[in-house]
């Protein structure tokens, strides 16, 4: 059992690839799907395990277990057309539905990828006297701006069977990096605290880490 959920959820451990090691948290039947709710979350010790309020890490996790592995799935998401996503089984008499989603959670990818020692030396420059953005402390160090790879989530969506995934994600880099797997997008709104997909929205309008 998992806090928030509903259903009984199904965990996979994939083997490392790319840089990185994917564990998959499963809510239904997800092989066969189109448009299966799905969230690439990267690794963040200090986000989603102690509530850092420095990055959105923690909320965006919380959120998607609350929103689409939890029973708040479909509350505050706005759906781009008649075919809502990850429901599977839907009549039109109102009858019962099965609702799937997916996390796969990214082992290797704290700290955008530089790992946990490079990342607390990071946050050192941008708190101390050079002041630096994330960006440029990640290049003083020597890594490159974001070291992410997404191989690992790319081979547990095509072994896991789904047809298309709904991405919850502001990254356009994240998105891209998954192919043509993406049919559609789900924002995070940081005022609501909450991701919300805009209706008619399927591009990806902005590169941000989420």
């Amino acid at each position: 059992p998992v806090a928030g959920a509903v259903d009984p959820l199904r965990v996979l451990l994939f083997e490392k690839r790319a840089g990185a090691r994917c564990i998959a948290v499963l809510r239904g039947n997800v092989h066969g799907v189109e448009l299966v709710p799905t969230r690439v979350h990267s690794e963040c010790l200090l986000g989603d395990a102690l509530g850092s309020t420095r990055c959105e890490c923690g909320s965006q996790l919380r959120a998607f277990q609350r929103q689409v592995l939890g029973d708040d799935q479909g509350k505050n998401v706005v759906m781009n057309d008649s075919k809502e996503d990850g429901v599977v089984g839907a009549n039109n008499e109102g009858g019962s539905t099965h609702r799937c989603g997916i996390l796969l959670y990214l082992l290797g990818h704290e700290g955008k990828g530089i790992g946990l020692a490079s990342k607390l030396q990071a946050y050192s420059l941008q708190d101390g006297p050079l002041q630096l953005s994330e960006e440029e402390a990640n290049l003083h160090l020597g890594f490159r701006v974001d070291a992410r790879r997404y191989g690992a989530a790319r081979a547990a969506l095509r072994e896991l069977g789904v047809k298309s995934v709904s991405l919850y994600t502001n990254s356009v880099r994240k998105a891209a990096a998954l192919g043509d797997i993406v049919a559609a997008t789900v924002r995070w709104r940081s005022r609501e605290q909450c991701w919300q997909q805009v209706s008619g929205s399927r591009k990806h309008s902005s590169d941000t880490s989420s």
